[in-house]
């Protein structure tokens, strides 16, 4: 018998109607490649970031906007030292250990004693940071304002073609920094220095026939920081740098004075005073003090910029 196609044979049980499952789409091969190779790309690049290759250089740079000593000619006090060295008549670097009796002189033409400097009164050495040319070894040399200074040798006086330099570091307005007399110390006839007025500003003066010639800076240097004082006169005048930087001039001033047979004696640290604008009371420096040197040539502006971003 035909039974109708909704129905039913007897005694059957009722046929649940079927259902499609939904086809899903598999990837094709083209997209399953892609795929792939981009998530090949990015591992590599991820690791590219923590191995470098074995044929690339590794680069690294560092913005570092306050250092001016990386740009400079010379990275440490002692670099400018060596390379400036045979123009120097003497460099005392003022770093000998507490009681020493001699100051060693670091310049080309150290080729015996009698060129070293001799230390006068207390001699103490401190390492206390922050230092004068921070990226050389050991300390500095620290005068107690009432005793202590360098006497250097008896040399030629005939030179009117020079500079100077010291670093330095007070909080009091006295004291010369540096310069030339007749004898070492308490001189009867004295000029070619440098020294701190009442004021607290920095002086350099020199004597032509008897006549006292002086610039000075128009700020103050007495605030207990490092700073590098130097001094010129040659052809061209007379010029005073503090910290690098030009600060005063008269190039009107051409020589200094002179003296007995054409000899005399640096002084750094003490030396008289007496009739100069605005003389400290006291003619000792009070403070600490580095790398002392005079060069008998007259240095470029260039080269004194140098001398102090080697130190600072």
């Amino acid at each position: 018998m035909n039974w109708p196609r909704s129905s039913t044979p007897p005694g059957s049980a009722p046929r649940k109607p079927s259902r499609r499952q939904p086809t899903q789409r598999q990837p094709s091969k083209r997209m399953l490649s892609v795929t792939l190779a981009a998530a090949a790309l990015a591992v590599l690049c991820v690791a590219s970031q923590f191995t470098p290759s074995a044929s690339a250089g590794f680069t690294a740079s560092v913005l570092d906007s306050t250092n001016k000593a990386g740009t400079a000619q010379y990275f440490t006090c002692a670099a400018n030292v060596t390379a400036n060295a045979s123009n120097a008549l003497f460099v005392f670097k003022l770093n000998e250990a507490s009681g020493s009796m001699s100051a060693v002189d670091a310049s080309a033409t150290s080729g015996n004693d009698t060129t070293n400097g001799a230390y006068t009164g207390l001699m103490t050495t401190s390492t206390t940071t922050p230092l004068a040319c921070p990226r050389d070894t050991s300390g500095a040399y620290v005068l107690d304002g009432s005793t202590s200074y360098l006497a250097d040798v008896s040399r030629s006086s005939s030179d009117n073609s020079f500079t100077e330099e010291v670093w330095f570091k007070t909080t009091t307005a006295a004291g010369k920094l540096m310069g030339f007399g007749n004898v070492a110390g308490t001189a009867t006839t004295y000029d070619r220095h440098m020294y701190i007025n009442s004021s607290s500003k920095v002086v350099f003066g020199v004597q032509p026939g008897g006549n006292i010639k002086t610039i000075t800076s128009p700020l103050t240097y007495t605030d207990g920081k490092w700073h590098m004082a130097a001094a010129s006169m040659s052809s061209a005048g007379i010029q005073l740098y503090l910290d690098g930087k030009l600060v005063a001039s008269d190039a009107t001033v051409t020589t200094g004075r002179s003296y007995p047979n054409n000899r005399g004696s640096w002084s750094i640290g003490y030396g008289t005073l007496t009739g100069w604008p605005l003389a400290p009371s006291s003619f000792y420096f009070k403070g600490s003090m580095r790398y002392a040197a005079v060069y008998n040539n007259t240095l470029t502006a260039t080269q004194i910029l140098d001398q102090y971003v080697a130190g600072s």
